[in-house]
C-alpha cells in the first residue's frame, strides 16, 4: 500500500475550490487534485480509481478557522486506512 505524504497538500491552494465543498467530505491526491465528495467519506470515494492514493477530508464551515497538526493528519490516514 503507497503511503501518502499529507505535507504535499496545500490548502492554501485549494482554497477557493473548498468554498464550493463546505461540509463534505472530499478525496484530495498529493497533486492537490480534488478526486471526490460527498456527504459521507465513503460517497467521497465512490468512483476514485485509487483510493489508497487520496486523502480524506472533511471540509468545515467556511465561517471558522482550521488548523491540523501533523499527529491529526496521521490519525486522519490511520482512520482511513482502517476503513478498507
Amino acid at each position: 500500500m503507497k503511503t501518502i505524504d499529507a505535507r504535499k497538500i496545500n490548502f492554501l491552494k485549494l482554497g477557493d475550490q473548498l468554498r464550493k465543498y463546505e461540509r463534505q467530505w472530499i478525496a484530495i491526491t498529493e497533486r492537490n487534485e480534488v478526486v471526490g465528495h460527498g456527504s459521507t467519506s465513503t460517497e467521497a470515494l465512490e468512483g476514485v480509481k485509487n483510493p489508497e492514493e487520496v486523502i480524506l477530508f472533511k471540509v468545515p464551515p467556511l465561517d471558522y478557522s482550521l488548523a491540523l497538526s501533523a499527529h491529526e493528519v496521521s490519525l486522519l490516514q490511520i482512520q482511513h486506512e482502517g476503513s478498507e
